[in-house]
C-alpha cells in the first residue's frame, strides 16, 4: 500500500539523516518509525477493548500516584481526617 505524507522540516532531516547513517532509503526508515509506533501504542481492537482489565492497565492508570498501601482498607478514615483538616 502507498500513501503521501507531509513532514515537518525537522522531523524529515531526522529522518534522511538515520537514513544515510543505515545506508537505507527514506521510504524504509519512514516504516521503520511506523512499525516502532505501533509496537509501542495499544490500538483499539476486538480484544483490547473486550478486556476491561487490560484497558485499566494499558491506561497508564495503574501505579501512577503514591499512597497509602493500606488505603482499600481504611479509605473512609483517611477522607474523614482530610475532611476534618478542611474544618
Amino acid at each position: 500500500m502507498q500513501f503521501s505524507i507531509e513532514l515537518d522540516e525537522q522531523l524529515l532531516q531526522r529522518a534522511k539523516h538515520r537514513a544515510n547513517e543505515q545506508g537505507t532509503d527514506l521510504s524504509s526508515i519512514l516504516l521503520e518509525y511506523l512499525q516502532h509506533y505501533a509496537a509501542n501504542t495499544t490500538f483499539q481492537t476486538e480484544e483490547y477493548t473486550d478486556n476491561p482489565l487490560q484497558r485499566l492497565l494499558n491506561s497508564g492508570l495503574v501505579g501512577c500516584a503514591k499512597g497509602d498501601p493500606d488505603l482499600s482498607t481504611n479509605y473512609k478514615a483517611e477522607l474523614r481526617n482530610i475532611l476534618d483538616e478542611k474544618m
